[in-house]
């Protein structure tokens, strides 16, 4: 075959197809934006991953209890570690109302943590501890004689984590309605740029 009828051929095959060929094809003025194919574009109720989380920046303590037992704290999504030579890796137990309840007593955690009562408290299970006794001053978040079972969270203030709120727990029952104020450990407070 000779090589006119090939090419003669192939632009007949392309306008059958309805592809254009190069001769066909009209130019796009380069100042203009191009449109997006919509067969090429993702469905309406598809997004984009979200950007990965920023970094976890430590608090500084605002109380002398904090200030004295475990110094800066950083709390990670399954650890919370603080200067003082304390670590402890926990998972998440449950989420509830600041003005729930954390004894028997009926106490509330608002009143425990000092926050407001429409705020919410996290609570979560420490499943390890790491504990430097050259460090960590009264040996544990519990002292040096309970290990930390139960830690609650509650955050407040400008965008609800300039202030972080902290109690540490011994025992087996988790603070709640039926929980023991004898577990309570203590209380911490932590600011954000403080």
């Amino acid at each position: 075959m000779k090589p006119w009828m090939t090419c003669a051929l192939v632009v007949l095959a392309l306008a059958a197809c309805g592809q254009p060929n190069a001769s066909q094809a009209t130019p796009q003025p380069q100042g203009e934006p191009q449109e997006a194919d919509p067969a090429a574009m993702p469905p309406m109720d598809q997004f984009a991953p979200p950007p990965p989380p920023e970094p976890v920046r430590p608090v500084q303590p605002l109380s002398n209890t904090a200030a004295a037992i475990t110094g800066a704290a950083t709390f990670a999504a399954g650890q919370y570690r603080f200067d003082l030579g304390q670590t402890y890796k926990v998972r998440p137990e449950s989420k509830m109302g600041a003005d729930l309840p954390w004894s028997a007593r009926g106490k509330s955690w608002a009143e425990l943590l000092g926050v407001d009562t429409g705020g919410e408290v996290e609570l979560v299970r420490v499943v390890e501890q790491a504990i430097d006794r050259s460090r960590a001053r009264n040996g544990s978040l519990c002292g040096g004689q309970r290990p930390v079972r139960w830690i609650a969270l509650a955050r407040s203030g400008e965008d609800v984590g300039a202030e972080v709120h902290m109690a540490a727990f011994s025992g087996d029952r988790p603070p709640g309605p039926a929980g023991s104020e004898r577990d309570l450990c203590g209380t911490f407070n932590y600011a954000a740029g403080n």
